[in-house]
């Protein structure tokens, strides 16, 4: 539920296969290191694994498993700030505001061609290319 591990010395976790949401700061400012989140997940909830603000977050690894997750919601993973790549999941329709904010390490973020609304700050480091190939149309961001 909402805050379950919030400011705890979490390190790791094996999430459900029969988890649909991760509710708001359910993760944040843990030990995680990397999280599988499960094909069964349909909502991160703001701030769901969000570090802190003066101290960031060890989160290096983020995999998705699944693509029935159709939002992130604001803050999801901001200030998490060892984290250098994340491949969003296909489906994906919205990334809301600050999803990625104080991310300083982020050097790349795969954005499915799915997503239709994207707030600006969500990549305001960032310079946009759209790469489409005969398999997939999915925009890169790259650290400007």
């Amino acid at each position: 539920g909402s805050n379950a591990f919030n400011n705890s010395g979490l390190e790791e976790i094996v999430l459900p296969e029969t988890l649909v949401e991760i509710d708001q700061f359910a993760f944040s400012k843990t030990r995680l290191t990397e999280v599988v989140i499960p094909g069964s997940v349909e909502l991160l909830r703001a701030s769901a694994f969000e570090g802190k603000s003066n101290g960031g977050s060890p989160l290096e690894k983020v995999v998705f498993e699944g693509n029935k997750i159709r939002e992130l919601e604001l803050r999801t993973f901001s200030y998490c700030d060892r984290l250098k790549e994340i491949a969003l999941p296909e489906g994906l329709e919205s990334i809301g505001y600050n999803a990625f904010d104080g991310c300083s390490a982020l050097e790349r973020i795969d954005i499915p061609a799915s997503v239709t609304y994207e707030l600006w700050k969500v990549v305001n480091d960032f310079s946009t290319e759209s790469r489409r190939t005969h398999d997939t149309s999915s925009t890169v961001c790259h650290v400007a």
